[in-house]
């Protein structure tokens, strides 16, 4: 009598909009990975795994769902666009790179690390036994726990974005080794790649709960007691890491419960057999590396203050231009696009000395963590190659890309943790650099420079496009004069002036994001290119970036202080050694006018 086979598992999961069945669907990554998101949405991970989405969405349409299962659960929507123009196009040139230097790009697992511990496991075994100098057990001690500190990265991080990569032999091996990390952690760190620094949602800015919390620390202020907490805190990082996955996966882990029993019975043998070959004198000498390690790529990598800049900055300004724009949007108008999941990882992420050989072989290519962050689906080896691609395209575009030398990390991470409370309470405020006497350094009010008046001609009768034209001329003519004084502030306020945003049709939400700027349709219907157009939007959202970028927030009479000393420094790099680099606005500005130049002839009418 033939023997039935039982349906298989329902899987359902929510991708931009819509709900897909996937229970049959051989996925080449391994269906365990997609069950263990059973019932959410996966929007962020679907588009930023696959280097061509489009291709990937259209395998998916037979699998697609006329309407939401029946115990559909209530989800967590995006809140940014999770596949903008911008990232499919750099996508594109990634994929370009890899396949031109011929690098093979995918999750590899070798066994050769673990003959390098192994190495050191024996030598420091053998010189307690055999009465070696103890400078032999105390460097293989240090070298077992810095190359065990480095595997946690390249074996168990990568297994985590990719386990059915990893060949069987060396999956059980890893499961004893890492104590089931790859099952325990995944939920959580699937978490944080979708929602980076969300406060809400990101499960590693709560590590610390309830000492600190570093989306608290950077919106209301750390302080010498937040330092110490984290000082005695970071130590206990493993057992810490390990209890939370654990939490989280009991929580949004289907397999949750069955990977907390396999780690609770594996656990005490596998520390319990470190502690037999290093002795109980170089056992806590090796944790203590491979937690530094580990602490060291955690923090560098996502908890400075500039990765939570952008949150700050959204409550300390946009809050009350929001308000203001809500007060006289028409009822009919279109709400403002929603921000680039592209453009919220390269600030949330640093880079650790990005691209650099030696340090990306001494980390295992984990310090390239921007590009790890946009290209999850990648190697952490062979991201040392998208590099340059990523760098330069933020370049191009004005987006942040933020790579920082392991000292400049640690002064700034522990500045962080020490001062910031001292400088985030105050109302926020911001200025130019140049600009420090509109500050009153006492008391802590900005003298907001007044913004010229509307045009009447924008109030009345739509313009013909030669004479809006000319109305912008006369207004990049007012932002060059504010421009040479330094008041990136007004600057950025001219180009929100009517002429630009209502003529034009210049409405930057998104820094960097081109396709939420919308060419005006009166210039296009009246003979104006397309291309022309785009060209003359990006090159002011070019110029809007850079005002944006190079002002300073000013929170008190310190950082006051700290604003008039960058005035008198020399230098151009716009950092904390030097003077904002007003020549780099000055040719942004010249720019945008010889596109102004060129929509003018599609007019067929002189400059």
């Amino acid at each position: 009598m033939a023997t039935l086979c039982p349906p298989p598992t329902p899987v359902h999961v929510h991708i931009d909009g819509a709900w897909y069945d996937l229970s049959s669907f051989a996925h080449p990554g391994g269906t365990d990975l997609i069950a263990r998101h059973n019932g959410t949405d996966i929007s962020y991970l679907f588009y930023s795994n696959h280097f061509d989405p489009l291709e990937a969405a259209r395998r998916l349409r037979p699998f697609k769902m006329a309407k939401a299962p029946n115990d559909a659960p209530s989800l967590l929507l995006p809140t940014s666009e999770p596949c903008s123009d911008l990232y499919l196009e750099l996508k594109r040139r990634v994929t370009d790179e890899l396949a031109r230097l011929g690098v093979n790009w995918r999750h590899q697992f070798s066994a050769a690390p673990y003959a390098a511990r192994l190495a050191c496991l024996v030598a420091c075994l053998a010189s307690r036994r055999l009465g070696w100098p103890g400078a032999v057990s105390l460097i293989s001690a240090l070298a077992y726990g810095l190359l065990t500190g480095r595997q946690t990265w390249t074996h168990a991080h990568n297994g985590v974005h990719n386990p059915n990569a990893i060949p069987r032999p060396l999956k059980r091996l890893m499961a004893l080794d890492f104590v089931g990390v790859v099952d325990a952690w995944m939920m959580e760190h699937h978490a944080h790649h979708a929602h980076t620094n969300d406060a809400a949602q990101d499960p590693d800015v709560r590590w610390w709960m309830p000492l600190f919390s570093y989306a608290d620390i950077h919106a209301s202020g750390g302080s010498p007691r937040t330092a110490l907490f984290a000082a005695l805190a970071y130590p206990l990082l493993v057992p810490v890491m390990l209890v939370r996955s654990l939490l989280h996966a009991i929580s949004f882990d289907p397999k949750g419960r069955a990977t907390v029993a396999y780690v609770l019975a594996v656990a005490p043998l596998r520390f319990g057999l470190d502690i037999a070959l290093l002795g109980t004198r170089y056992f806590p000498l090796a944790l203590g590396a491979a937690t530094a390690y580990i602490v060291g790529t955690f923090v560098a990598t996502h908890q400075l203050a500039s990765n939570y800049a952008p949150a700050a900055r959204k409550m300390a300004t946009t809050a009350m231009e929001e308000e203001e724009d809500e007060a006289t949007r028409p009822a009919t108008a279109e709400p403002p696009p929603v921000e680039c999941w592209m453009t919220k990882q390269l600030r949330a992420t640093n880079n650790v000395l990005a691209g650099h050989s030696a340090w990306s072989a001494f980390c295992g290519g984990i310090n390239n963590h921007i590009e790890h962050h946009l290209f999850p689906m990648v190697s952490s080896q062979a991201l040392s190659h998208v590099v340059p691609v990523v760098r330069e395209f933020a370049r191009e575009r004005g987006l942040p890309y933020q790579s920082f030398t392991p000292l400049e990390l640690a002064r700034l991470a522990s500045v962080g943790l020490w001062h910031l409370g001292n400088s985030l309470r105050p109302t926020r405020t911001h200025a130019a650099i140049p600009s420090i006497s509109e500050y009153d350094a006492v008391q802590y009010k900005k003298t907001k420079t007044a913004a010229p008046p509307p045009s009447d001609a924008m109030a009345g009768e739509p313009l013909a496009p030669a004479e809006g034209l000319a109305l912008l001329n006369s207004g990049l003519a007012r932002a060059a004069q504010l421009l040479d004084a330094g008041d990136l502030e007004a600057v950025r306020a001219e180009l929100h002036e009517p002429a630009f945003a209502r003529f034009l049709g210049f409405k930057p939400v998104v820094r960097g994001n081109a396709a939420n700027l919308k060419p005006s349709a009166g210039l296009a219907t009246a003979g104006v290119s397309t291309v022309a157009l785009e060209e003359l939007l990006l090159a002011l959202k070019r110029l809007d970036d850079f005002c944006l970028s190079n002002r300073v927030l000013v929170f008190n009479a310190e950082d006051a202080e700290q604003v008039k000393r960058l005035m008198t420094a020399s230098g151009t790099d716009g950092g904390v050694g030097g003077k904002v680099d007003l020549e780099e606005g000055r040719a942004l500005l010249a720019e945008v006018r010889e596109q102004v130049e060129v929509v003018l002839r599609d007019l067929g009418r002189g400059v």
